[in-house]
């Protein structure tokens, strides 16, 4: 299924949520049991409660309903990126270098390994380097991965 380009629709969510006094984490689109689904994650300095999430998805409906900026039905959910977070930016995963994640690479990506494990050691220009060995047993490390993050599909922290 496509997706609506989200271009439209970012100045809205963006503004909604500095009012509310946090900030954009990212945004996705995910279809569940045959709901479409718009995800749109928020943090806080002091992370976020019932009450920041309920006050975005209530002023967000509000204004989304408004601006009609994306074609169709679909749910609109606001969620804390939690513990095992979706990195959706390079900046966002320079902040967790030293950090173990999982990466999911685009079924398209021209890589043997569709899917790694490991340490975040480095962000490189536009390139995510794993360690794939960290943690494994292996007390400095193994194999040494690097991963283009335009062929990346999701990459999450692992929470240990």
């Amino acid at each position: 299924m496509a997706y609506p380009d989200l271009k439209n629709v970012l100045p809205v969510l963006e503004k909604v949520v500095s009012d509310c006094g946090v900030s954009l984490w990212g945004v996705e689109w995910t279809t569940e049991d045959g709901r479409v689904i718009l995800r749109v994650y928020v943090e806080g300095p002091q992370g976020v409660d019932l009450g920041i999430l309920t006050e975005v998805t209530r002023k967000l409906n509000l204004q989304l309903d408004e601006a009609d900026p994306l074609p169709g039905a679909y749910t609109l959910e606001v969620s804390s990126p939690g513990l095992e977070r979706r990195l959706f930016t390079l900046e966002q995963c320079n902040r967790y270098v030293g950090s173990p994640v999982k990466v999911k690479c685009r079924p398209d990506a021209p890589l043997a390994r569709k899917r790694h494990k490991g340490l975040l050691t480095a962000v490189e220009g536009e390139d995510l380097v794993l360690d794939v060995g960290a943690g494994a047993g292996q007390k400095d490390g193994g194999e040494i991965v690097r991963l283009p993050f335009s062929q990346v599909a999701a990459a999450h922290l692992v929470y240990e």
